[in-house]
Parts: structure tokens; sequence; C-alpha cells
């Protein structure tokens, strides 16, 4: 099987494609990071995750809120090529 690990994108991923959590901004990252509205796979606090809302920035959004896509990743194993 290739498929090693499945998960949200998270925080720390979001931060190396050129997102920035200081300012809420994605702006530095490639165009598809922001192209649509998902949530991650990181907390921002005990009731709210952190979301990138498109070309607005990142957010903090209660989780109960239900406009959003998610983001996917999927690792797979080199060894397996």
């Amino acid at each position: 099987m290739y498929t090693k690990e499945i998960g949200l994108i998270t925080y720390e991923e979001l931060e190396k494609l050129g997102c920035s959590f200081s300012n809420n901004l994605c702006n530095s990252a490639p165009s598809w990071v922001y192209a649509t509205t998902y949530w991650t796979g990181s907390a921002y606090s005990s009731n709210y995750i952190w979301s990138v809302a498109g070309s607005s920035g990142l957010y903090g959004i209660h989780f109960t809120n239900n406009e959003r896509g998610v983001r996917p990743v999927i690792t797979i194993s080199k060894s397996q090529f």
C-alpha cells in the first residue's frame, strides 16, 4: 500500500507553505493554499479550530460552524516507488 498517512493540513504545515499566524494571512503561500475555505487539523483554543478563509486569511472558527470544507494531506511512502 502506498498511503502512509492521511489527515488535515496543520498549523505547522501552513506556516511552512507561507501562511503567517501573526498577521492571519497566507498571501506568501501558493494560491492553492488560500483558493478556497477549509478547516485545518489544528486547534485555535478549546472550542475553536484554525480555518483558512480563502483570500481573507486565517481565523479561529467555532467548531459548530459548518461552512467549511477540508484540505486533506496524503503522505505516501517513497519506498514503494
